[in-house]
């Protein structure tokens, strides 16, 4: 993701996406112009920060973005190469993120399917004249 599009999207994104965003990054190295950022919306009280996000990392969460790092995202994320790492199984999905809850959304995404049939809706209204 390009830093542009990064901060674009930490711009806009509701407070409970964008803890769920920063739990894949090291959140004590963000780059400036990204905490300045998040320092706005922290002061415009359109983002309330998770209470881990306040500490520094934890040894085992930097570790496995460092392992997830060596890897790739994508092996990690969408392959059973971790299984076959030489670790103990308790740490397998620990290594996917798997401890890490997603997000309900208030506005859940829609798919561009039920965009398309929306917009066909409205442009396609019926009247019916007696």
């Amino acid at each position: 993701i390009s830093f542009l599009s990064f901060s674009s999207r930490l711009e806009k994104a509701e407070s409970e996406v964008l803890n769920y965003l920063l739990e894949f990054v090291n959140w004590s190295t963000l780059s400036p112009p990204l905490k300045l950022i998040l320092n706005q919306r922290q002061t415009k009280m359109t983002w309330r920060p998770s209470t881990n996000l306040d500490s520094i990392p934890s040894l085992s969460h930097i570790c496995r973005l460092k392992i997830r790092q060596v890897l790739g995202p994508d092996l990690l994320m969408r392959t059973s190469i971790v299984q076959k790492l030489p670790v103990p199984s308790s740490l397998h999905d620990f290594l996917r993120f798997q401890d890490i809850v997603e997000p309900s959304y208030k506005h859940p995404p829609q798919s561009p399917v039920i965009n398309r049939v929306q917009r066909s809706q409205r442009a396609h209204q019926h009247r019916h004249v007696l």
